[in-house]
């Protein structure tokens, strides 16, 4: 099961069972089934509901529910997740397309940063350590690889660390927001480009256009961040809204 897949582009595999009857059967299992509490049966049909029609390669951190639905509706899953029993009742699940699955096992914020990409991603299912910066940093190894169209998902986001990136990429050019079912987030990967990892172009980032400077940060900057500080935040977002993105980011350079 560590064994990486072939490197075809495209994989064309039988689906092991109805997906609509395999949602029903993924509602019967019980909380014991898994160590560290189920992905819950209402995200498990909104994750059928928003994936693309087709899924070629997909990921996910952690394992569990979500890996018996990824498994037969990807021809190509890699699960990256710890060693436990856990994993141990999903492999032995006979809901699991075996066949679909490449499981990384380790920390996720040690193997995630080791891993050779091999494909474009059309699905990523983030619920992984969710101590920060953990779940940042999963993103960060993932959002280059997610294809135009590609289903981001973001599970308990009651958390504040994972609340603080739902909050982030929600409002990113690169993500459309779909849903929130409970605690967990769909998002939709746009066709604007991704985010230079090699750069630090932070004033471009519509998340920081929309609240810099923060109100009541003191005298920090130039003369003209101290004095934005003086407006309501909320005023500065309606006009900041109004104003070209090239006037926005030079507004905000001190």
């Amino acid at each position: 099961m560590n064994e990486a897949h072939g490197a075809n582009d495209r994989v064309s595999a039988p689906r092991a069972i109805d997906l609509e009857r395999l949602v029903a059967e993924l509602a019967k299992l019980t909380p014991d089934w898994h160590a560290h509490g189920l992905f819950s049966q209402r995200a498990t049909s909104a994750l059928l509901r928003n994936a693309k029609a087709d899924v070629q390669h997909s990921l996910e951190t952690g394992v569990g529910r979500s890996t018996l639905l990824l498994s037969n509706l990807s021809p190509q899953h890699t699960v990256f997740t710890v060693p436990d029993d856990s994993l141990q009742a999903t492999l032995e699940s006979p809901l699991l397309r075996r066949e679909s699955v490449t499981v990384v096992e380790g920390p996720t914020q040690l193997t995630l940063p080791r891993h050779k990409f091999e494909h474009e991603i059309d699905l990523a299912l983030l619920d992984g350590p969710h101590a920060y910066p953990f779940p940042d940093l999963e993103y960060y190894y993932v959002y280059p690889h997610l294809s135009p169209g590609a289903l981001l998902v973001l599970d308990d986001i009651h958390i504040p660390t994972v609340n603080n990136l739902f909050r982030f990429v929600s409002e990113d050019s690169m993500f459309e927001p779909i849903e929130v079912v409970g605690t967990t987030a769909f998002l939709r990967r746009t066709t604007a480009p991704g985010f230079p990892i090699d750069q630090d172009s932070w004033e471009t980032q519509r998340y920081n256009l929309d609240r810099f400077p923060l109100s009541g940060w003191p005298a920090w900057g130039g003369p003209r961040p101290r004095m934005r500080n003086l407006v309501p935040l909320r005023v500065r977002r309606v006009v900041k809204g109004a104003l070209p993105k090239r006037l926005r980011q030079w507004l905000i350079s001190s």
